[in-house]
């Protein structure tokens, strides 16, 4: 039987587009009498909100509309934890948190509109680590946490937020019987998804109060779902415009920032725009999440590894409402891909005063991987066993289980590391860094992962 696809070259339904120009994407909308809109963000990163005076921001020529957190829904927000006010309420939980939002004729008018909302706030102590966080001397972040609504919550851990575990055999009987035992503790650090297009979106409420919605997102439908239960509203009389996207990897998630424009559309009744700047992407995007990633682990005489014991606790910054399902799945990474009989992996997100985190590519496993691998370099060289062949000897086999428990078939992990090992001529080539005649310094090292199958 002819195939249509297989085998065949196929072309980006898109691609025209998007080479010559004609794409549309959310800051190319323009709707009639569209206003602009304009966020007031907390200059701490920890305060309560003492006071707000808008007199002289609603006074100014072309402002249709400013409002605060007493204007919107007390109801919080998030993709799966609620746990974040749209604008602030009585605390700021971090540096960038919308404190008000307004509604002018352009963009001039709402910068300047923006400088004369005065705000009086009552600092705070901040906690921005997320090992500090978790000491009992700690500021409590959410004293309300208990009552929020969301998966994989915990209890009784200061400012932790998630706890997540996965086990196998007996870590403890492991480490009584290994020859040697090793312990490192990494750090990584957060990254802005760096995609080119700033958020943006439109909100357009009609006279049967039907609302139309323009932004780049990756979860169009989720716009719909999050918008109807914040404000009430029932999802048919939602209208959701798919534009295309800039780039997300993760980053273009939840619904505060079209929430907040749905108020200020149904104050002005116009519609209304909100273009974010890359000052605001870097300020209160949702970054992949920081981590401390400590490892510790036994290994036999042989160097076979025999038990590894992974806490990882992530930086989750002021609110958990970025976080789809409200856990790091990268935890059970934490561990590589190597036959460990006795495994145990423990991760937990923690609150601090940083910018809220979300998902970036791989969600937490980059840090976890990174940790993993580093730490097999580290053992290799302690033991005097080259990197390859040590992770040749621990490598996957049929029958095996990962570290987390799954059963492997065919798994291929010998082949690909010897493969590997050919290709490079790993055995032949020099692994010390050198400056080569151009000046540039170039080493060779080794690392080695699987990745599951995704939802998409």
């Amino acid at each position: 039987m002819k195939t249509r696809v297989v085998g065949r070259k196929l072309y980006r339904v898109e691609g025209e587009s998007k080479v010559t120009g004609s794409c549309l994407y959310s800051a190319d909308i323009m709707r009639p009498d569209a206003l602009w809109a304009g966020f007031l963000r907390s200059p701490f990163a920890h305060a309560r909100v003492l006071k707000i005076d808008t007199s002289r921001a609603q006074r100014l020529p072309g402002v249709k509309a400013v409002i605060t957190g007493k204007d919107v829904s007390p109801r919080l927000e998030g993709v799966s934890l609620l746990d974040k006010p749209v604008l602030a309420q009585d605390r700021v939980r971090y540096v960038g948190e919308k404190v008000a939002a307004i509604a002018a004729v352009d963009k001039e008018t709402v910068e300047e509109a923006l400088e004369l909302v005065e705000v009086e706030y009552e600092e705070l102590p901040a906690v921005f680590d997320p090992l500090e966080a978790m000491n009992p001397a700690a500021p409590l972040l959410h004293p309300d946490y208990a009552s929020y609504q969301g998966p994989n919550k915990t209890d009784g851990l200061r400012n932790v937020r998630s706890r997540v575990e996965s086990s196998k055999g007996d870590v403890e009987q492991g480490f009584s019987e290994s020859a040697e035992i090793f312990e490192n503790t990494f750090r990584t650090h957060a990254v802005h998804q760096g995609f080119i297009e700033p958020r943006a979106g439109l909100v357009e409420i009609d006279g049967r109060g039907r609302v139309g919605i323009w932004q780049c997102h990756q979860s169009p439908f989720g716009i719909r779902r999050w918008l109807a239960a914040h404000a009430d509203i029932p999802e048919e009389m939602i209208v959701v415009h798919p534009m295309s996207t800039g780039g997300s990897f993760g980053g273009k998630q939840g619904a505060e920032d079209i929430i907040v424009t749905y108020y200020l559309a149904r104050a002005t009744r116009r519609a209304v725009k909100f273009v974010a700047s890359y000052q605001e992407e870097l300020q209160d995007g949702q970054p992949r999440h920081a981590a401390v990633i400590t490892l510790r682990t036994g290994v036999k005489k042989d160097g076979t590894l025999w038990a590894w014991d992974a806490q990882v606790r992530y930086n989750g910054g002021a609110y958990g409402a970025r976080t789809p399902q409200n856990r790091m799945n990268g935890t059970f990474m934490a561990a590589g891909t190597y036959r460990t009989p006795h495994v145990r992996m423990t991760g937990f997100i923690v609150y601090t005063n940083q910018v809220p985190s979300g998902y970036f590519r791989a969600p937490g496993e980059v840090q976890t991987l990174f940790a993993a691998e580093s730490h097999m370099d580290e053992m290799a060289r302690s033991l005097g066993i080259d990197p390859l062949e040590f992770r040749l000897r621990n490598a996957l086999r049929e029958g095996d289980t990962k570290p987390n428990g799954e059963p492997m078939r065919d798994p291929h992990a010998l082949d690909v590391l010897k493969r590997i090992g050919r290709l490079s001529q790993w055995r032949r080539g020099k692994r010390k860094a050198t400056n080569d005649s151009e000046g540039f310094v170039r080493g060779r090292g080794i690392a080695f992962a699987d990745r599951h199958i995704g939802i998409g």
